[in-house]
């Protein structure tokens, strides 16, 4: 049955997929592609913003403080495999909620091995390699979802009074057949945020229904927690 749940999973976003092509026919392009560009514009918005202010907020909060944290945790040695097993005595001692995310991360321990200064320099090549790369990458999936939530009440809104004023009185082929075409990007879209919410989940959520291991082996969820909105404007 576990065997099943990859599946299972793939199937409903299969099902997300279908019904959204089938509305986005039935209601015509029209209204969709007002509905789309809700949509798209808080996609953007929240994708930009989100990674702005997640290292902003990383910056001005958390990195000084996470340095201090590592630094007290340290004894005053000049050993590096005291200062490694330092290092890893304090990742242990991280809320469990850092400790979930840090699940199938590995500590690059050769990086210390390059490191000839103090405690404090010590400090800061282990926070920007490991610590600063997993905060900021939660902090702006959370961002995200917040955002994305905000500008789409405010754009639909925005929209429904657009389409009362311009809605063409029409229904033809071509207009179903475009109005599914952007059903399947908008299903794209929620299936891009519910993979966000997920990624959130799985450091608070760990079971035998819902882990990382699920998640690889499915072929479309997998697919969207590897996918990088940002790979294109590179």
């Amino acid at each position: 049955m576990e065997q099943m749940i990859p599946l299972l999973y793939d199937i409903v976003a299969v099902m997300i997929l279908l019904g959204l092509i089938a509305s986005g026919a039935a209601k015509g392009f029209t209204s969709v592609v007002i509905n789309f560009l809700s949509w798209l514009a808080s996609f953007i918005g929240a994708s930009f913003i989100g990674k702005y202010l997640s290292e902003i907020i990383y910056s001005t909060f958390l990195q000084a403080r996470i340095r201090e944290m590592f630094i007290n945790s340290i004894p005053d040695t000049v050993n590096i495999g005291e200062i490694i097993y330092s290092f890893e005595e304090a990742v242990s001692s991280m809320p469990e909620m850092v400790l979930n995310f840090l699940k199938g991360q590995t500590i690059d321990t050769n990086m210390f091995f390059n490191w000839s200064g103090g405690l404090e320099d010590a400090a800061i090549i282990f926070e920007q390699s490991v610590i600063r790369p997993i905060v900021v990458a939660l902090l702006s999936a959370l961002l995200f979802v917040i955002l994305f939530t905000i500008f789409y009440f405010i754009l639909k809104r925005v929209a429904g009074a657009v389409t009362i004023v311009f809605k063409i009185p029409f229904l033809s082929p071509i207009d179903k057949v475009m109005g599914g075409v952007l059903g399947l990007i908008q299903a794209g879209i929620i299936l891009y945020v519910a993979a966000e919410v997920m990624h959130i989940l799985l450091a608070f959520i760990s079971n035998k229904w819902f882990n990382m291991n699920i998640i690889s082996e499915t072929f479309i969820w997998n697919k969207l927690f590897e996918f990088d909105p940002f790979t294109f404007l590179k």
